[in-house]
């Protein structure tokens, strides 16, 4: 009886046929066609109808067999390994609970000159760091709590800072108060776990304009899926795979339980190192953004933190009144 191909067959033929080990070239072909097999896999799959476990086993044991034949890249390697213990022991959440986190945040803030008004100021945009900590529980009902408290901004020249407060900016950015919200019924992405499916929903939600080179702007909406966020174990799991899939990332520490990384590229001609750090629990756990070489444009000092954030571990309470 004549039968079809299967290009998930022939990849599984291919790679136990070749035993001396493949090229690099050989290894991005096969990369490239096991992705191509996988969302060809799952688009016949949708317009049936129909997903069987039959399919999905087929699909994880030819992407295993695949992978295992291939050098995996220290950055694919370290994410699998956080991958793997998230999938060995997720986060239980049962009845009414909410998963806490605490982050300390400080984010880059511009003002252009026109917003500061008469003061005495050069004619170029002010910037500062304002910094924030927020505190989220997450409830299994769906619900978000947010507390920000919105804490004293930094300058990077006493100049910039006499310009802040003569401009009222702090009154703007509502320094020294507690900001309670409450979400009942908070919107959630719904975010695929299937990994062809899941890949296709970042790269879509990726697409900013900015000009960036299309991994950097993956990796912004893939870090925030594991950040700060209620994500399941699959899901975090599957999304730190396809981060260790990403060029130009390198391994920067995987000491204390917590891997950091490193990728560096330019936005708006300025150079950017991106680090970040990710905990054995999946989750994004601190992250820094440099610019390596300052920027003239709004008066930032060589090797200026535009933004940092620290998250503390995260836990699971069953009152909003924690900590």
């Amino acid at each position: 009886m004549n039968q079809t191909p299967d290009p998930l067959d022939d990849l599984l033929r291919w790679t136990f046929a070749y035993q001396e080990g493949p090229t690099p070239d050989e290894r991005d072909r096969a990369r490239r066609r096991l992705d191509a097999a996988i969302r060809r896999e799952v688009a016949a799959n949708q317009r049936r109808g129909w997903m069987t476990a039959a399919v999905v086993a087929v699909v994880v044991a030819s992407t295993a067999a695949i992978w295992g034949s291939l050098s995996p890249s220290p950055v694919m390697a370290a994410m699998e390994e956080v991958a793997q213990a998230i999938e060995a022991a997720p986060i239980p959440v049962t009845g009414q609970e909410y998963v806490f986190t605490d982050a300390t945040e400080s984010a880059l803030g511009v003002v252009p000159r026109d917003g500061l008004g008469r003061i005495d100021y050069p004619d170029q945009p002010l910037a500062y760091l304002l910094n924030t900590r927020r505190q989220s529980w997450f409830g299994t009902d769906g619900s978000l709590q947010l507390r920000t408290t919105v804490q004293p901004p930094e300058f990077f020249r006493p100049e910039d800072e006499a310009a802040y407060y003569a401009a009222g900016l702090d009154q703007v950015d509502r320094v020294g108060e507690i900001i309670l919200e409450t979400f009942p019924d908070a919107e959630r992405h719904p975010w695929p776990t299937d990994p062809a499916q899941l890949d296709t929903w970042i790269r879509n939600a990726a697409v900013t304009g900015r000009g960036l080179d299309s991994d950097i702007e993956y990796l912004e909406v893939a870090l925030d899926i594991v950040s700060e966020s209620p994500a399941a174990p699959d899901l975090r799991s599957g999304t730190l795979r396809l981060i260790g899939r990403l060029d130009g990332i390198e391994v920067v520490d995987q000491t204390h339980g917590t891997k950091t990384f490193r990728v560096q590229y330019r936005l708006n001609e300025v150079h950017i190192d991106h680090r970040f750090s990710i905990n054995s629990s999946g989750y994004l756990v601190a992250e820094r953004v440099t610019a390596v070489d300052g920027d003239q444009t709004l008066g930032l000092p060589a090797g200026a933190t535009t933004y940092e954030m620290t998250v503390a571990d995260l836990q699971i309470t069953d009152s909003l009144d924690f900590p």
